[in-house]
């Protein structure tokens, strides 16, 4: 057994209740695959998925639903077990009772999954040899007649033996999906990976398999590749494969929708994604208006070569609108503004997708104000030196006992000198929870930005008010006062801060508004509908 084996069997059950029996990974003595969850065909015949090949390719690396799962090393729900009352006798004394098991408890509503998480050392044969002509072994033989004979109905679309197992391995789908971004989603860093992560849940959720390629570099990500693997996405990468086009043209065929978030990933697959799976639906998610961002940097900055650049971006994506099945964007605005510049467009808005962490936030303990986001990102960068320079001197005259937290991640070097008796700088934060605890609200000073602004909403989850700008607001469809203070000047801002700080009566309904709101308008539950 390998450390963590049995945590992550237990596991899977908690994230999965439809779960019946979960399997474990099983290698060879000498590190070889030996089984990655079975695949058994239509003529009764069993494949062991993997057999002797390397454990670490994507395909066996995924927690996915499998026809049957190896009594090696399965786990199932004693109360489960005892209503099918158990192994049946009528494969004694041994081989193919634990396939009848798991086609007995998909039989009754629940899933067969494998976790790849869960890896076990299996010595084969050693209980009765391999000689499937002699001793205990030759049941195998008869017993895999019985299973065919009881089952046969059951598996007579299983297809015939051999037959493309990539496409087979995952036959207990609705339909399939390929989602291409830039890189692996890390939504503990920034929002674009957590509402990128939510909408393929909620695809999971509708019945879809989903495979997910990282095209600028293709690495497995290490902690961030295994949360996708361990929630039943397939990921994609070097050595295994080595571009989209490897994989469109081996797989393109078997997928119903190609999912591509950004102007600049579809911009450079849209024609190899026409070309390799011509009968997918072509779906584009680009995450905010990049061309409306650079254009109010342009204006804010007044630098004229990103003027320039907001022109040219503009035409890429309103073209790459036209050119696509559907378009999801996160907001009426942009909804708005894409009916106006390619009216030919389908577009929908598929809300942004949070949930509520915290539904009974109080006032007292807290005593601080933060700005969390991702510094990659230019208008955040800009907003917290916006506060700095223009704002907080403000505010420090009206509270001075404030407290402004600069959190997130890929922060600039130079933030390091805004520390102060009024300014913590935090820097990239683990565990939002504890950081939310410490604060009576937070800002969103934003001068340029488009789309959907993710830190709005993940501070109003956690109970947490929100005072924010114009340009930080706009998409969210919050009116001032459901959770959010709307300011522009550094009076306003300081009013609101100060209000936070004194009135506890007002601060406790800004929270309980938050947090309705966004159970109203961003759950899984809403999105999923």
């Amino acid at each position: 057994m390998r450390p963590g084996w049995l945590k992550a069997l237990l596991d899977t059950f908690e994230a999965h209740p439809d779960a019946g029996v979960v399997g474990s990974k099983l290698l060879f003595e000498d590190g070889k695959l030996q089984e990655a969850g079975g695949i058994l065909w239509a003529d009764g015949s069993a494949w062991n998925w993997g057999r002797n090949d390397d454990p670490g390719r994507p395909e066996y690396s995924y927690l996915r639903q499998v026809d049957y799962v190896s009594g090696a090393s399965l786990a199932i729900a004693n109360q489960l077990f005892q209503a099918l009352n158990g192994f049946d006798e009528h494969y004694t004394p041994a081989y193919c009772e634990d396939v009848d098991l798991c086609l007995r408890v998909r039989q009754a509503g629940y899933k067969v999954l494998y976790q790849p998480m869960s890896e076990t050392v299996h010595l084969e044969g050693q209980s009765h040899g391999t000689d499937d002509t002699r001793g205990l072994k030759a049941h195998q033989v008869t017993n895999t007649k019985k299973l065919f004979e009881r089952w046969k109905e059951q598996i007579a679309n299983n297809g015939a033996n051999a037959e493309r197992p990539l496409l087979n391995k995952d036959r207990g789908y609705l339909a399939r999906v390929l989602v291409i971004d830039a890189t692996t989603p890390e939504p503990d860093k920034d929002a674009g990976s957590a509402v990128a992560l939510e909408q393929t849940r909620v695809l999971q959720d509708l019945g879809y398999k989903v495979t997910f390629i990282p095209e600028d570099n293709f690495a497995h990500m290490g902690e961030p590749t295994r949360r996708l693997q361990a929630m039943g996405i397939e990921c994609i990468y070097a050595p295994y494969v080595q571009s989209v086009h490897e994989w469109l043209e081996k797989l393109g065929d078997t997928v119903d929708v190609v999912h591509v978030y950004r102007p600049a990933v579809l911009e450079k697959y849209l024609d190899m994604i026409r070309r390799l799976a011509p009968q997918a639906k072509l779906i584009y998610s680009n995450v905010d208006m990049h061309h409306l961002r650079l254009l109010r940097q342009a204006q804010t900055t007044g630098d004229k070569k990103i003027k320039r650049e907001a022109e040219r971006t503009r035409e890429l994506e309103l073209d790459l609108h036209r050119k696509v099945d559907c378009s999801h964007v996160h907001s009426d605005a942009e909804m708005t503004l894409l009916a106006k510049a390619a009216p030919r467009a389908m577009v929908r808005v598929m809300r942004w997708i949070i949930e509520v962490e915290e539904r009974s936030a109080t006032w007292e303990g807290r005593s601080a104000i933060a700005f969390l986001g991702s510094y990659q990102h230019p208008p955040n960068a800009d907003a917290v030196e916006h506060f700095i320079g223009d704002i907080l001197p403000t505010v420090v005259r009206s509270v001075p006992e404030v407290k402004f937290l600069i959190c997130g991640s890929r922060m600039p070097e130079r933030f390091n000198s805004f520390a102060g008796p009024n300014v913590e700088v935090v820097g990239f934060v683990p565990d939002l929870r504890l950081l939310f605890q410490r604060c009576l609200g937070t800002v969103a000073p934003l001068r340029f930005g488009a789309g959907f602004k993710g830190k709005v909403a993940t501070s109003l989850s956690y109970g947490v008010p929100c005072i924010a700008s114009a340009i930080a607001l706009e998409g969210t469809g919050l009116a001032n006062g459901d959770g959010v203070i709307l300011a522009e000047t550094p009076a306003s801002y300081a009013k609101a801060i100060r209000s936070l700080y004194r009135n506890e009566k007002s601060w406790q309904g800004l929270s309980n508004r938050g947090i309705e709101a966004i159970d109203r308008n961003y759950s899984r539950a809403t999105a999923r509908e």
